[in-house]
């Protein structure tokens, strides 16, 4: 970030029902390490400040790690986004999914260089899709996220219409080792398997 006393919250989202993959997806092993363990260790090289919000305090218990419990797991992303952004503490949020075996220290540094100025930061694939389960958010967004779900919405990429967002084309950060992946996430048996084998590949 260009202002060195601004600061970051990661929060990491656990509390979906992991219903695809049959099974709690954080807590799969890629590697020889959780996932859930793989996106914390990413996650510290943003900050000290790391909440997990999950419907299970007992199943992420974590060294330095608070826990937010999640009263309505069942409401969408955007909902766990206004979660987050209402109890942090701090003026950014990283709002980061729980299933990112691949997401890196390196690049979540240089997403929050990004910050000054915005109210969200959305990094984008190789596709071109923005990936608002990777992203930051000034909680000056919180006005439009409650008014986007006082609307029915459940989805957060309408929210980056509504708020200054700063998207990250993937040439920006496609130099950093992995960032083919970054964005990998595991919904299904399949993608587990995916990822194991990416894991021993790359030799992550």
């Amino acid at each position: 970030m260009n202002d060195p006393d601004a600061t970051i919250t990661v929060f990491i989202q656990a509390a979906g029902h992991s219903s695809r993959m049959g099974r709690e997806k954080a807590r799969l092993e890629v590697g020889g390490l959780a996932v859930i363990d793989r996106v914390i260790g990413a996650a510290r090289a943003m900050s000290d400040s790391i909440v997990i919000v999950c419907k299970d305090d007992a199943a992420f218990n974590r060294e330095r790690i608070s826990i937010l419990p999640d009263p309505d797991p069942g409401k969408g992303p955007l909902h766990a986004l206004q979660l987050a952004l209402e109890a942090s503490g701090t003026d950014w949020v990283l709002n980061l999914a729980c299933d990112l075996p691949f997401i890196s220290g390196a690049f979540l540094q240089l997403l929050a260089s990004h910050a000054s100025c915005w109210q969200a930061v959305v990094p984008l694939d190789r596709e071109g899709q923005s990936q608002p389960l990777c992203a930051l958010y000034h909680r000056s967004a919180i006005a439009e996220v409650r008014a986007l779900l006082q609307e029915g919405e459940l989805r957060i990429r309408p929210v980056f219409e509504r708020v200054k967002t700063r998207t990250l084309p993937f040439g920006r950060f496609s130099h950093l080792p992995n960032a083919t992946y970054f964005f990998f996430d595991m919904n299904t048996p399949a993608h587990y398997h995916e990822a194991v084998r990416i894991a021993r590949m790359a030799g992550t």
